[in-house]
Formats: C-alpha cells, structure tokens, sequence
C-alpha cells in the first residue's frame, strides 16, 4: 500500500523519484524501532521521534519544483 502512494506520488510530479521498495523499508524500519529507541535516548519521545521522522521521510521526498 506505501509503495502505491509513492509510485502515485512519483508519477504525478508530487514526489521526487526513489526506489520505492526501499523507501517503503526505511519508513517501515523506522516505525518498528521507534519504541525500542525512545526509553534508552534521554529528553526523546515518541512525538518527538515522529516529527523528525516526518521531516526527514515524507517531507524529503516531497518534489523541489
């Protein structure tokens, strides 16, 4: 379903270009490990973690133009 939306994203100019499988796993991976993260990272929480995240997942591949 995420490699979907960025092949939809890609395709309409939305999203810059990336292989998808792996973007798809880099997102996923990151989801998965969150809570194993945030007990042993002082000042860290998961909202936190989620935003950066964000900016670096979603916000990263969205187009330049």
């Amino acid at each position: 379903m995420l490699e979907a939306i960025l092949k939809q994203g890609m395709t309409d100019g939305s999203i810059v270009q990336g292989e998808t499988d792996l973007i798809v796993q880099l997102i996923l991976g990151m989801l998965i490990w969150l809570a194993k993260w945030v007990p042993d990272i002082h000042k860290l929480t998961p909202e936190r973690l989620m935003a950066a995240i964000e900016a670096f997942s979603f916000h990263g591949l969205e187009s330049r133009d």
